[in-house]
């Protein structure tokens, strides 16, 4: 009988020696933590902690256990600084929040959710980084300890609605077209000059890049027909030109100047038997251009541009006439690749 109790005896001793243990101490409580507040006389310590404590499912310890979570306030006038040595992930983390604009009755909520935060920042750590590659310096604590800190981020994220593991943020770098371009555009083109009756009616095509300092180029070759003042003209024209350009997502717009240089060939109506007579002309100098390119996926593109100047006047066949005069402007329509 002696012996039976004795039995009795020596495991309850030993229950409440396993009871006592840090483990089960944390099975009950949660992670240890420890708050200090230096130089806070308008912050009420103890409503910190209930907060804190309410928001980690933690208890506050007033003791040195080298498994507790350390979370220092240094109030600095109107700045709170915030301090977390964390001993779980062996590692510490600061935060400098502003109470200025905020009502005293609420600072001392603000500096203890705050603090969670910062908290659970750290913790947050055992799930996403479970094992660092390069190990911090510090004793390792028992892995009870570890699972605790993880269930109580765990339970704060069910607790905002987010529930499951929630992975990581992944940040896409917006795809945006080089900011050097070459492209080719077959063009169709009507160009209008004021002092004559008529239009001329062409196509052709233009090169052009839009290069790193926002300065683009192009060149181009059109042939384009009609009659201006009863003289039928035909013209090949070739096109340089330096502009600015500007763009915005899948479009791009320029605007600058250039030279158009024209080979014009003329006949007058009815005398279709007669050779014509061909001269070399600026047709625009100096010439001004603006153009918009739309990006149709990642190759093809649709341009528009317009240019006008100013050419100087060309007689007909008959030297008396006179063609391709004064004022003119033109409008391109191309459909083109990136190349």
């Amino acid at each position: 009988m002696l012996g039976v109790v004795k039995a009795l005896a020596a495991a309850a001793v030993a229950g409440a020696l396993l009871l006592g243990t840090p483990s089960s101490a944390w099975a009950r409580a949660g992670p240890p933590l420890k708050l200090t507040l230096l130089g806070c006389k308008k912050l009420n310590q103890g409503e910190v902690g209930r907060i804190l404590e309410a928001e980690l499912g933690a208890r506050l310890s007033a003791g040195n256990l080298p498994e507790t979570t350390e979370v220092q306030v240094d109030c600095l006038g109107d700045s709170v600084l915030l301090r977390v040595r964390d001993p779980i992930t062996r590692k510490g983390l600061s935060r400098l929040i502003s109470l200025e604009t905020e009502q005293p009755e609420a600072h001392a909520r603000l500096v203890a959710l705050a603090a969670t935060e910062l908290v659970l920042a750290s913790w947050s750590e055992l799930e996403f980084n479970p094992n660092p590659r390069v190990k911090s310096e510090g004793p390792v604590v028992p892995p009870e300890l570890s699972a605790l800190a993880l269930q109580t981020v765990h339970e704060r994220r069910v607790a905002r609605g987010l529930t499951g593991r929630q992975p990581a943020v992944r940040f896409r770098r917006r795809v945006e077209p080089p900011a050097s371009e070459l492209r080719l555009a077959a063009l169709a083109s009507l160009r209008e000059f004021f002092d004559n009756s008529g239009v001329l009616f062409g196509g052709g095509f233009r090169l052009g890049e839009d290069l790193t300092n926002l300065v683009s180029w192009s060149v181009d070759g059109m042939t384009e027909a009609g009659a201006l003042d009863s003289v039928n003209s035909q013209t090949t024209t070739v096109g340089a030109a330096v502009l600015f350009f500007q763009r915005w997502r899948a479009l791009t717009g320029r605007v600058g100047g250039g030279l158009r240089l024209a080979l014009n060939a003329r006949e007058a109506d009815g005398t279709t038997g007669r050779e014509s007579s061909y001269v070399i002309a600026p047709m625009g100098w100096p010439m001004l251009m603006s153009s918009l390119t739309v990006r149709l996926g990642t190759k093809a593109l649709l341009e528009l541009s317009v240019e006008g100047s100013y050419s100087l006047p060309i007689s007909g066949p008959d030297n008396e006439q006179r063609t391709m005069s004064g004022a003119w402007c033109a409008m391109n329509l191309g459909l083109g690749v990136y190349l």
